[in-house]
């Protein structure tokens, strides 16, 4: 038998907000919008299938996790069915067990409920399908039944699929008065290459999936019909399902929120426009989110308010605080580690700063500045000029211990740039960000927050407990992270070497501003508001790094800022 050409596709299914209430679809929203009754959400996200059935994704727990966090936050009640689950019965790894939940969820609503479906994973279409019958001269005469992928998905296995036909009908049976599916269709390819070679089952590029929907509820698809979704690393998600999740955390313009609301079809214009304009730039390809159904007046909570900046006075409460009001914002983690083995720390915005950065644990280390550039420059190493000195130390590895030093500042923010281009290959830099030397303003802001102070000279005997300085240190860099922390979960940030920022030397365009001294200086000279500058081209053994996650800063511009 002669196999067809391959026509692929991955219907990755991740946030898909559906309400649907008739034929073809309107947005009308002219009565007062209003909440009513109770809200109850299913997120289904499924990533790790038969490396043999079918591709691995990269996104779609962490989208059907996300989005549970912002739906709770809007007085959701929510069920999660992902590989994360502690109950045997939330692990999405069967159709009966998925549609079980959804019945169970569905079941008991009354006509005040909201009832909210996402589904993230694959999904597919078969061309060998009879195209569902449609009335004469009908636009919907090519619709054919789409598929969600289960875990345990075999695509010769009809029945291990969810048709999203047994979807619709789940809800249509529920007597919830507003019912959202969020569908965020994914249009990778879906199987392994080798199983495309051997095929017995051909699929076809997922087109149109639904002629009608059912009373009570809208579909809000990722794209149109032909085009294809897409999902870019440095989103950590689908791009329909990033800028549904922004608007949702209030990140979308002031527009969008009438009376600090988040409502239905302002939802369904800010991701349609959003989604549009992003791909287009990217890419210069077309993805347009489509809905069916019609748009009543619909609020789905409040907007997530900006969290406080952090200002003195402070103290390890206040601190921490704001680090996880600021993490659960911004839909992070309070620290961010690389994969050269950098852990950093979330810092709020506060005095000078506008905008969160990340801000290394510790100074880089010479394992990890090797571990990028494949060099160690280093005075105080074994191979270096140090070595003899050093080994009264007695450490068992000193390159993973030691802050690296003698860096020029020309190598120190080379090494960030090299970080930024392997942790974006990875797909791990949030749009608008880069791995750089942190700003001067934002050195000084995170110091003050460590000390929890203002810019007051510490004593000797105060410096101790926190910093390597020249009556601790016996004139040599000392082990990182040996000393006490701050309650940002910051070390040495005085001492031990000095730090170099990103920041011209006021009227001296060929140095720049190193920060908080080093295991040479007196108490005098580790204070956290001495400003000292160095030639970009010069290498001193007291010289180091620490690097910031953070905006990037506009050309010419020092100022801390982000691209909205």
């Amino acid at each position: 038998m002669r196999i067809l050409p391959q026509k692929l596709l991955s219907w990755k299914i991740a946030s898909l907000l559906v309400v649907f209430l008739s034929h073809g679809w309107v947005i009308t929203e002219s009565l007062p919008a209003q909440e009513l009754g109770k809200k109850y959400a299913v997120i289904i996200g499924v990533e790790k299938y038969d490396p043999d059935e079918l591709n691995q994704l990269s996104y779609a727990v962490d989208d059907a996790e996300a989005l549970a966090a912002e739906l709770t936050r809007l007085q959701f009640d929510v069920t999660v069915m992902t590989e994360n689950a502690k109950l045997p019965q939330l692990k999405p790894n069967t159709a009966e067990k998925i549609i079980d939940v959804l019945k169970n969820r569905a079941a008991g609503l009354t006509a005040e409920d909201t009832l909210l479906l996402a589904f993230m994973g694959h999904g597919v279409q078969f061309a060998a399908d009879k195209k569902q019958p449609a009335p004469d001269n009908d636009q919907d005469s090519d619709i054919q039944e789409l598929y969600f992928c289960p875990e345990e998905a075999r695509l010769q296995e009809r029945d291990t699929l969810l048709s999203l036909s047994l979807v619709h009908k789940v809800l249509e049976a529920s007597a919830a008065g507003r019912k959202l599916l969020i569908v965020d269709a994914c249009r990778n390819d879906p199987q392994p290459q080798a199983k495309r070679r051997g095929k017995e089952v051909e699929l076809e590029p997922v087109g149109r999936a639904v002629r009608t929907v059912p009373r009570g509820m809208l579909a809000l698809f990722s794209c149109s019909q032909a085009e294809s979704s897409r999902e870019y690393p440095e989103l950590q998600h689908g791009v329909f399902t990033a800028h549904v999740l922004k608007y949702l955390r209030g990140e979308a313009d002031a527009a969008f929120y009438p009376e600090n609301q988040l409502t239905l079809s302002e939802l369904t214009h800010y991701v349609a426009r959003e989604t549009k304009d992003y791909v287009w730039k990217k890419d210069g390809k077309d993805q347009i989110p489509i809905a069916y159904g019609t748009i009543t007046p619909w609020v789905l909570g409040k907007s997530a308010p900006r969290p406080a900046n952090l200002d003195a006075p402070y103290n390890p409460t206040k601190v921490q605080q704001a680090q996880a009001a600021w993490a659960r914002y911004l839909g992070r983690q309070r620290t961010e580690k690389t994969t050269q083995g950098l852990e950093l720390v979330l810092i709020p915005p506060g005095k000078g700063v506008s905008q969160p950065y990340y801000l290394g644990k510790t100074e880089v280390t010479q394992a990890q500045y090797k571990k990028v550039t494949g060099k160690n420059p280093s005075y105080w190493a074994t191979s270096g000029e140090g070595a003899a000195r050093l080994a009264k130390l007695g450490l068992d590895d000193p390159a993973e211990l030691l802050p690296v030093e003698n860096v020029t500042w020309e190598e120190a923010d080379a090494f960030c740039k090299k970080l930024t281009e392997l942790e974006q290959a990875e797909g791990k830099i949030p749009a608008g960000y880069a791995y750089r030397l942190p700003l001067a303003v934002e050195w000084d802001h995170a110091a003050m927050i460590s000390l929890e102070r203002g810019g007051v000279e510490l004593t000797e005997r105060q410096l101790e407990p926190i910093a390597w300085f020249a009556d601790n240190a016996d004139y040599h860099a000392q082990p990182v992270a040996r000393l006490r922390g701050s309650s940002l979960g910051i070390y040495d940030m005085l001492g031990n070497v000095t730090e170099w920022c990103l920041d011209e030397a006021p009227n001296q365009p060929n140095q720049r501003i190193h920060r908080g001294g080093a295991f040479t200086d007196s108490a005098e000279f580790c204070d956290a508001g001495r400003v000292a500058s160095a030639p970009v081209d010069k290498r001193y053994n007291i010289h180091g790094l620490r690097v910031c996650l953070g905006p990037v800063p506009a050309r010419g511009n020092m100022e801390n800022q982000v691209a909205e």
